[in-house]
């Protein structure tokens, strides 16, 4: 999960936590510590960049559950930060796993953008409301699920640049950041061989008339139209084998009726007398 382990540090507590060590990623940073029980924890500081900060809060980060985020378990308030705790979590940076020698499976890629998606939407509507910047430095992956490692709070006055979910399909597709202009994209996305719809949604997010929603709202729909289609396979397979079942069935059927006629209409010869020893059967 670490890209460059830190230097030991001195002694430093965040109230009952004793830091013991310091994690850098490209990205941001961890404070390794334990807690008074023994236990082991990461600290996140958020930096705060407006007062003041919404009642409760804390509470709501506390019962925050959510598949692609790190778990909290109890949040601090400094002079001029919010200290989040954090279990201990895993997975793998993702520029470590996606590169140019080895890319992410097109459908699986618009699946991981999509909940990515949906996770900068859902830390937006917290109480105190947060963002992350979907840089592929600032996420692990544990499987085929995402967990976006640090966050920012979002400032209406002061709003942050970032576009860096822009690229992430284009990144996940090709293992690499666009350079130049469409065309550039495009022809990446060819020699990749993406399939059409794919790749037209990666140029839809690169282009910059089109906002943040626009791009996410293309995405799940392509998803829901791929899951439609799969349902009508499905349903269209389930439908022929039960057409195979139904005609075995009838063609037995028929048989046994065949069988069952010929049966009734079977008489014994005259040629079987009381001598016949098989004449006893048919008396």
């Amino acid at each position: 999960m670490l890209l460059k382990q830190g230097s030991r540090l001195n002694r430093r507590y965040y109230e009952r936590f004793q830091v013991e060590d310091v994690i850098n990623f490209f990205s941001g940073q961890l404070l390794q510590a334990k807690s008074p029980d023994g236990a082991q924890v990461f600290l996140q500081s958020i930096k705060i960049t407006r007062r003041p900060l919404p009642s409760g809060y804390r509470e709501s980060f506390r019962r925050l559950q959510h598949p692609n985020l790190a778990p909290i378990l109890d949040v601090m308030e400094e002079k001029d930060q919010i200290i989040l705790v954090h279990p201990p979590f895993s997975g793998d940076p993702l520029p470590l796993i996606v590169n140019k020698e080895r890319a992410m499976e097109p459908e699986v890629a618009v699946r991981v953008v999509n909940r990515c998606f949906k996770t900068l939407l859902d830390l937006s509507r917290l109480p105190l409301p947060l963002s992350a910047t979907l840089d592929p430095k600032n996420i692990l992956l544990n499987g085929q699920k995402p967990l976006l490692l640090f966050y920012y709070m979002k400032d209406p006055e002061k709003p942050r640049y970032d576009e860096k979910w822009r690229e992430l399909l284009f990144y996940l597709l090709t293992g690499q950041s666009p350079i130049g202009g469409h065309k550039s994209a495009e022809k990446i996305l060819n020699e990749k061989k993406i399939p059409q719809k794919i790749a037209k949604l990666a140029l839809f997010a690169l282009n910059r008339q089109r906002n943040f929603e626009e791009v996410a709202e293309s995405i799940e729909n392509y998803l829901q139209h791929h899951a439609d289609e799969a349902g009508l396979s499905r349903s269209r397979k389930e439908k022929n084998n039960r057409k195979k079942v139904y005609a075995t069935v009838t063609v037995a059927a028929a048989a046994l009726v065949l069988v069952s006629l010929a049966v009734a209409q079977w008489q014994p010869k005259e040629s079987y007398s009381s001598d016949n020893p098989l004449a006893g059967l048919f008396a």
